[in-house]
């Protein structure tokens, strides 16, 4: 008799084990299921805004001296605003606030955008070059809201 009731209860841990197993499958199944096809939209969209993004950095030029060393063309660090357009948001929405922001005409905001649409969308657009504090602030500041307003540091001639 103990040896009926001990294959009893190893046949009850073995459908204990197997319930839990299959449990777990189904709750990995699912899981996968989610990541490729409920979540789809939202991960493509991650992977499409998580890509290397070039910006253009410009190398400094030389000071230029006469033969007794004193200076006659010297540079000074400037800022300029660009516009990335690879970005998933639509540009033309935030036109208004971005030239609001930037002290700038609205229409030359526009033209801009217009004449280098054929450009391809990865490279970024100059806004405005040799940006003011005041601009330089109002990007950073709303850096959440404007991704796709940053700006890049060149040296200009003096």
């Amino acid at each position: 008799m103990v040896s009926g009731r001990a294959d009893k209860l190893s046949v009850l841990k073995f459908r204990v084990i197997r319930s839990t197993l299959v449990a777990i499958f189904l709750f990995l199944t699912y899981g996968l299921w989610r990541l490729q096809v409920g979540g789809n939209e939202y991960y493509a969209k991650l992977a499409e805004q998580n890509r290397v993004r070039e910006i253009p950095v410009l190398a400094p030029r030389g000071r230029i001296v006469d033969r007794e060393g004193r200076l006659i063309v010297d540079n000074y660090v400037s800022f300029s605003a660009l516009l990335s357009r690879d970005q998933q948001r639509d540009i033309s929405a935030d036109v208004n606030r971005i030239a609001a922001g930037l002290h700038m005409n609205l229409e030359e905001v526009r033209e801009r955008l217009q004449k280098f649409s054929r450009m391809p969308e990865y490279q970024p657009i100059i806004l405005k070059d040799d940006i003011t504090p005041d601009d330089l602030a109002f990007i950073e500041s709303h850096h959440i809201e404007l991704p796709e307003l940053d700006t890049i540091m060149s040296h200009r001639r003096l």
